[in-house]
Order: C-alpha cells, then sequence, then structure tokens
C-alpha cells in the first residue's frame, strides 16, 4: 500500500521483487496516484507491504482481495480506479477522484 503523508490517501498495488526497475523505489502504476506523487512529489509518499505471495497468480488476488475488503475503488481515501489488479482504462469510472 502507497501513503500519501499530506493527506493520507492511499493507494492498493502490487509489486513484484523481481521488478527490473528496483521494486524498493516502486510506489505504483495508478493514474491518479502517479498524478498525486507529481503534485506532491515521491519524498511524501511511503509504502507498508500488507502482504506477500509465492506466485504473480497469487498476487493479483491478494492485491483484489484488499482493493475489495478496503472499498479502494468507491472510497474518495484511495486512488484506486478498478477492483482488478489488471490495468485498463477506467479514467470514466471515477472522475471525482482526480481532484485533490
Amino acid at each position: 500500500m502507497t501513503v500519501n503523508k499530506k493527506n493520507n490517501m492511499r493507494y492498493v498495488g502490487k509489486c513484484v521483487y523481481t521488478r527490473i526497475n528496483s521494486w524498493e523505489k516502486y510506489l505504483g502504476s495508478g493514474v491518479y496516484l502517479k498524478r498525486a506523487i507529481r503534485k506532491y512529489g515521491r519524498d511524501n509518499f511511503y509504502r507498508i507491504i500488507i502482504d506477500e505471495a509465492d506466485s504473480e497468480e497469487e498476487l493479483r488476488e491478494i492485491e483484489e482481495y484488499y482493493i475489495d475488503m478496503f472499498d479502494a475503488v468507491s472510497s474518495k481515501e484511495f486512488y484506486n480506479l478498478k477492483g482488478t489488479s489488471i490495468g485498463g482504462d477506467t479514467f470514466t469510472c471515477h472522475p471525482e477522484k482526480g481532484g485533490e
């Protein structure tokens, strides 16, 4: 989970430890999360590892579990736009999440 220190908004995401670009620096790929990182700066975000998986399939399932558990898509406290771990065009789903 990535957390914004300035407003406590969060993002549920996943990252593989074997990621080509260092997993230790990865904050997430969500559109609204990336906008917030540009707005507030990387130093105003931190990550919490809330779970781990033994396979990429399990990792996707865990990510979706937490998105659902936190109701992250509906919550204005989260940057998440959709309940699945697969990206896609979701710009029209929750436009109110874009204006912090």
